[in-house]
Parts: structure tokens; sequence; C-alpha cells
């Protein structure tokens, strides 16, 4: 990562895209680390921690982005997404149905399937023969 400016700590001039003197920024780098105290003789803070610092930052923890069942069953593109994600070459259920024929089929019976999972969901029913593996 390229330097793109520096504060002259002793008179407070930017140096923009330039190369800098080894002596400012060696005065800034001292400046930022010296322990400084305050006429009380407490330490003061950091600078970084101050106001008015050009890089100022603080962390936070984003707000969750979790997604009620709801919105997940019934969104398309999860749908979608769940099919690609399917393995190949793996041995098909009671049905006979390999994950490569699900994959390869046209986008209306995509959505008709999707629209059944739904509707099971919302019902809170699945086939007998969906709860039998081989």
């Amino acid at each position: 990562m390229a330097l793109k400016y520096v504060e002259d700590p002793h008179n407070n001039n930017t140096i923009v895209a330039g190369k800098p003197s080894k002596q400012v920024i060696q005065a800034y780098v001292t400046d930022c680390a010296a322990a400084q105290h305050s006429q009380d003789g407490e330490p003061t803070p950091f600078p970084f921690t101050l106001p008015h610092a050009a890089d100022k930052f603080t962390l936070e923890n984003p707000a969750p982005t979790t997604r009620s069942s709801h919105h997940i069953i019934h969104d398309q593109c999860t749908f979608t997404e769940c099919l690609r994600s399917l393995s190949n070459n793996k041995c098909p259920g009671p049905d006979g149905v390999a994950n490569e024929i699900l994959k390869a089929l046209p986008d209306e019976c995509k959505q008709a399937i999707h629209m059944l999972f739904q509707i099971m969901w919302a019902t809170g029913t699945t086939p007998t023969a969906w709860k039998e593996s081989t």
C-alpha cells in the first residue's frame, strides 16, 4: 500500500502524493508513538483515539442478516442455488432420480418443484415415500 499523504506534526502541513522527507516521516511516527503526559502526569490518549484524528475508526458488529424460514423457502434464487449445489455422481434415492437430472430440468419443472416444496412447508406435510432412504 502506497503512502498517499502524511501530515507534518510540527507545522500541520500535509504532503500529498510526493515523497515526504525522511525527517517528516520520522517526526510523524515519533509523535504518534511517543508517550505523552498531561500536566497532571496522567498519560494522554493515543493520537488515533482523539476525536480530531484523521484515521479514527470504530469497530462495530454488523447487525445480523438472518432471514426467516418463510423468506428462505419462498426465495427462488435460494432454491436454484440449492439445486446447483447438489453433488454429481451420487446414487439416487428410492425415486431413482439422480441429481444430474434435477439440475438439467427445464426452468418450468424446477418452478413446479419449488412450488411443491412451498406447499409442503406451509402445510407441514411430507410424502411418506420421501421419508425412506436407500
